[in-house]
Parts: structure tokens; sequence; C-alpha cells
């Protein structure tokens, strides 16, 4: 699939590349995927009037001094051990550091929430929080909250620590467990997202889309009050755009918990808004 849709953006992405060093294992981003990601912002912002002042790193030693901030490891023992704190370094580092001539923190925001959704975690705040949040790290006013104060100024690595404890707080794990639910319960979930059950006939029922009055599938069916089978969530899911690879995890079906949707589209309004913040 073709990442880039501008061949000037995708040359330049290519001429970086070809000097980054030798692949490594990383306990976070490597140093492609940061590049990648912002590359990928670059190409989506072309030309645009929240475009890009400058494309590409400032300089290559830059880039790698940003990244490598998440795998600083002492005897042996890695420094940071936990994903909120590889996410925060990470953060942080690009952030702080300005690696790159522009949207760097379109660049830390989207590869704070790559690198979380790698490790099965989602934010439960709303986009517009995360992207105030990114702004207080820009601008260091998060070192004026009093929960920084009190619990984490004076202390060593002070800022990342308290970045990492507050994404720890604003993010859960990516839920992909079955739940149990009856055909009532299951109707009350499809209405939230525009979908019913509807027209049961000889141990079937369609699901049908509220907005078109379309059949979107037709399944077994049992009465209301019966529980429905693992097979038939799974399709109803799958159907209608609702499951784990459409970005709707359990807890965002079940538990009307926040979808993760697909990053850039998702986050396209935050990350646009970040270029004038």
């Amino acid at each position: 699939m073709k990442v880039f849709k501008h061949a000037a953006v995708e040359q330049e992405f290519l001429r970086w590349k070809a000097q980054l060093p030798e692949a490594r294992e990383f306990t976070g981003l490597s140093y492609e995927q940061v590049l990648t990601v912002h590359f990928v912002l670059v190409d989506m912002f072309y030309g645009r009037k929240s475009g890009i002042g400058g494309i590409g790193p400032k300089s290559l030693d830059m880039l790698i001094s940003a990244i490598s901030r998440q795998d600083v490891s002492f005897g042996g023992i890695d420094k940071w051990t936990r994903p909120e704190e590889v996410a925060a370094t990470l953060m942080y580092g690009i952030i702080c550091n300005h690696p790159f001539h522009d949207a760097n923190k379109r660049t830390a925001f989207l590869s704070t929430l790559l690198f979380l959704e790698q490790n099965k975690l989602t934010l439960k705040i709303t986009e517009k929080q995360f992207e105030d949040f990114t702004v207080k790290i820009a601008d260091n006013s998060f070192t004026k909250m009093e929960k920084y104060i009190k619990d984490f100024k004076g202390h060593e690595d002070s800022d990342v620590r308290y970045i990492a404890h507050y994404l720890r707080l604003v993010t859960r794990q990516t839920d992909k467990r079955d739940y149990i639910v009856t055909y009532r319960e299951l109707n009350t979930i499809l209405r939230r997202f525009g979908y019913e059950l509807k027209n049961p006939h000889a141990n079937t029922i369609d699901v049908i889309d509220t907005e078109s009055n379309n059949r979107v599938c037709n399944v077994g069916y049992h009465g209301m009050s019966k529980q429905v089978a693992k097979p038939v969530i799974k399709k109803i899911r799958a159907e209608t755009a609702l499951d784990f690879l459409s970005g709707c995890d359990s807890a965002a079906f079940f538990k009307n918990e926040q979808p993760i949707n697909n990053l850039l589209a998702k986050y396209y309004e935050p990350l646009e808004r970040l270029a004038f913040r």
C-alpha cells in the first residue's frame, strides 16, 4: 500500500531514512517509526493552511537524541520499563528537543498514541484533553500544576515521571474480550451506533441501519430474553464495522468506552489545531 500521496514528501522521507543508523531493538518506537510518523503528517498537511513550515529533521543527531531517550539503561538495567514511562519520555523528547523543523507537537502526539496502541493501551479522555496536555508539555505549564509541585518537583526526571503518571491515569487496556448479553441488551447497544434488531422471522432477525432502514445482515434469533451466541455477536460486529479490526474494541462496543479508530482519521482535528498552538 502506498504511504505517501506527494512524491516530494516521499523522496525526502527516503533521503532521511537512508541516513538512519542500522536498525536496533527498541523498547519504544524506532528511529524509522518516528520518522515515518513525521512524514505521514507532512504528507497529510502538505500544501494546506495548517501545513508544515519545514520538512524533516533539523539534524540526524537531534532526531537520534530525542528517540534514544526511551532506551536509557544503567548497568544493563533499563531506566524506563512500563509502557507509560517509555511513552512519556518519547513524547517529552520529541516536544522538548525539537528535532524537526516543524510539527514537533503533532509528531509527538501521534507517535505517543501509536506506541500506546501497540502496547494495547487506549485513551479514556477526549482528543481535546490530550491535545491540551501536549501543549502543556510544549509550554512547560504542567510544572505549575498542584500534583506536579506536590509529588514530582525536585525529583530526578520529574517532568518525564509526571507525564508517565498522567498517561497511566488517562489510558485503559484495549479490550478484545467477549461479553455475555441477551438480544434485548444487544439491541440497546446497537441503537447507540445507529443499528437495530428488527423483523424476527423463523428463528432469525435482521440487523437494520436505522438511518437508511437497510438490512445489514440476518442472524440467528431465539427471543429477546435469550443469550446471544458469540458467533452471532462476532458476525454483527464485523458486518456493522463495530469490531476490533475496524477500530472498536469490546469496551467501546459493550461498555460505551471511546472507540479506537484509525489514528490519523480520528485525530485529524486536534492534529490540525496543534499547528497553531
